[in-house]
């Protein structure tokens, strides 16, 4: 009898298991390779590894793509149980869930990936980044909503921001003045597609290397324990040299 009992237990704790539904927004504009739109579908590596663990964890999950700053705010509000992805900051932390504090750290075991952002100018400035961001040639330019725009604010550096990442490459090569910071992928995919090769410099020394995580909302219905079980899987998925070569090689 205690046996059926168990199986019994066991039968149903596997059914709820397997009905978790997990409700996921993402970045809409271009962050190539790592979340972007394609045919209002949300793409990308991040979007992959995620998938991946979704699939190992045989939970439902589904991808929103979404303007950045609404991605950001219906997550706080409970609309999307969580964000791929996001990077730390303490205001996003007030309302969303990180695997640990992040305050301070450079890598953490608990990204999805790391990402770094580059400096993009046009070849007429004859402009070198060496690491001094007082030197950035102006007007600077970035994604509206990133983190890296408020890293440089609270550095005093003055930054102009747009929704799409498209809109500030074409902004900045036609008046051949000022600088975009980019991750390196955005910036290659951008130059292919508007044909810019002979129009821009790619800088080789990194403005920031950031961890990026999927951080769940504080309103998501989604126990602690089942977020720490995607994080871990999230570790296990980009360890795991063969089918993390497989989802980037797409790319």
């Amino acid at each position: 009898m205690k046996a059926i009992f168990a199986a019994f237990i066991l039968f149903f704790s596997s059914l709820a298991y397997a009905q978790v539904q997990l409700k996921v927004c993402t970045d809409a504009s271009t962050w190539y390779p790592f979340t972007f739109e394609k045919n209002g579908i949300s793409k990308g590596i991040h979007v992959d590894v995620v998938s991946s663990a979704c699939e190992k964890l045989n939970w439902s999950c589904s991808f929103k793509p979404l303007p950045w700053k609404r991605c950001l705010q219906e997550t706080f509000q409970g609309k999307y149980d969580a964000i791929v992805s996001a990077s730390y900051t303490e205001e996003r932390a007030e309302y969303l869930y990180y695997p640990e504090k992040m305050q301070g750290v450079k890598k953490s075991k608990w990204r999805i990936t790391q990402v770094e952002y580059i400096v993009v100018t046009h070849p007429n400035l004859k402009y070198k980044f060496t690491g001094d961001l007082s030197t950035l040639p102006k007007p600077i330019r970035a994604p509206l909503g990133y983190s890296i725009v408020d890293d440089l604010r609270k550095k005093g550096i003055e930054v102009l921001t747009d929704q799409k990442a498209e809109t500030n490459f074409i902004k900045v090569i036609k008046a051949k003045r000022g600088s975009i910071i980019s991750p390196p992928g955005t910036a290659e995919l951008l130059i292919k597609k508007f044909n810019l090769d002979a129009s821009t410099q790619i800088h080789e020394k990194p403005i920031a290397s950031k961890s990026y995580f999927m951080p769940f909302s504080k309103k998501t219905k989604i126990l602690q324990a089942r977020r720490l079980e995607m994080w871990q899987t999230i570790i296990l998925i980009r360890e795991n040299k063969a089918l993390y070569n497989k989802i980037i090689s797409s790319y």
